[in-house]
């Protein structure tokens, strides 16, 4: 009998085993499956990594290519502009033809207009034309554009002055007051304020003042 009560208390205690094994066993199995789909996502998101780094470095790649474009197009219009200077440099005011035919192109093309630089001088009356005249021979020499003198009358201002319409000119406005200074001509510069869609870029006028 108590054999018997031996072999019944075994028999439970094993299949009690029997469920804690299968159950570990399950347990395991369930870890298995979830670490293998995580795993799995975790890849699914590495590829899709992959392949915006590689989307991004194609984008980094065309950038690079458009960059070295535009550096080469900005070296060939500065050379350009080089040469036209130089060219616009040597017309000569008594070349009325030549001066006309720029004067049109900037007239009717803006780009051209930003590439040439003009000094439009302001004289009060005849008797300043001699000294206009010197001061226009300076100025081309150093590839500016000298289209005319204009005779403004009582409208001149008692000292000389440079009027330049934009404040990213003020640089080239400082450029022309030092050439000026060569031939002891003291010009003070004059930003337009307000009136910059009146003049094209690069425009510049020279008052030479009631007292030169």
């Amino acid at each position: 009998m108590s054999n018997n009560i031996v072999l019944e208390k075994l028999g439970k205690n094993s299949r009690r085993y029997a469920f804690m094994s299968l159950g570990g066993f399950l347990i395991i199995i369930i870890a298995f499956l979830y670490s293998y789909k995580q795993l799995s996502s975790l890849e699914d998101i590495k590829e899709q990594k992959l392949a915006e780094i590689a989307d991004l470095d194609k984008k980094k790649s065309d950038l690079e290519t458009q960059l070295e474009e535009v550096k080469s197009n900005l070296t060939t219009a500065k050379s350009q502009a080089q040469i036209l200077n130089s060219v616009v440099g040597k017309v000569s005011r008594s070349d009325t033809g030549a001066q006309s035919a720029i004067q049109q192109a900037i007239d009717s093309n803006p780009t051209a207009a930003g590439v040439v630089p003009r000094v439009y001088i302001e004289i009060r009356d005849e008797r300043q034309r001699e000294r206009a005249t010197q001061i226009a021979k300076v100025l081309e020499e150093h590839q500016y554009l000298i289209p005319r003198f204009e005779t403004v009358g009582r409208n001149m201002p008692d000292k000389p002055q440079i009027r330049y319409y934009r404040e990213s000119e003020a640089t080239e406005v400082k450029d022309i007051i030092k050439i000026l200074k060569t031939i002891n001509l003291q010009v003070e510069g004059r930003l337009m304020t307000g009136t910059s869609e009146v003049a094209r870029p690069r425009h510049y006028e020279l008052w030479l003042g009631v007292s030169e």
